[in-house]
């Protein structure tokens, strides 16, 4: 999948519901992750994970936004999930779960 194909990837209709159409606040992200991961983290990118944080304020929002994660994760190749874990600590933000795949949604809340 292509940084562009991101921005095709449609939403559940809901204003407010992080959904797949969110995943485009990631797009600066994937370059980064892709990378050795050196550096600071690109600020459009804490910007992009700052935004879905703050659109994700209900336990079914966070729930939703972790499964579009997911899916975008698994069908993205080339991704360090290392980094990606660490990512919402570089950017200020304080999530209680762990990125990762292997993340049950359900634990989100």
């Amino acid at each position: 999948m292509a940084l562009n194909d991101l921005e095709g990837l449609t939403d559940s209709g809901s204003k407010k519901t992080p959904n797949h159409s969110d995943i485009r606040h990631y797009a600066n992200t994937l370059s980064f992750l892709k990378g050795p991961g050196d550096g600071v983290v690109p600020p459009a990118c804490c910007s992009g994970i700052k935004t879905l944080n703050g659109e994700a304020q209900t336990t079914p929002e966070r729930q939703e936004a972790c499964n579009c994660l997911k899916s975008a994760a698994a069908t993205i190749t080339g991704i360090n999930l290392n980094l990606a874990s660490g990512l919402p600590g570089k950017c200020g933000v304080s999530i209680p779960y762990q990125i990762s795949p292997s993340t049950d949604r359900k634990s989100v809340k």
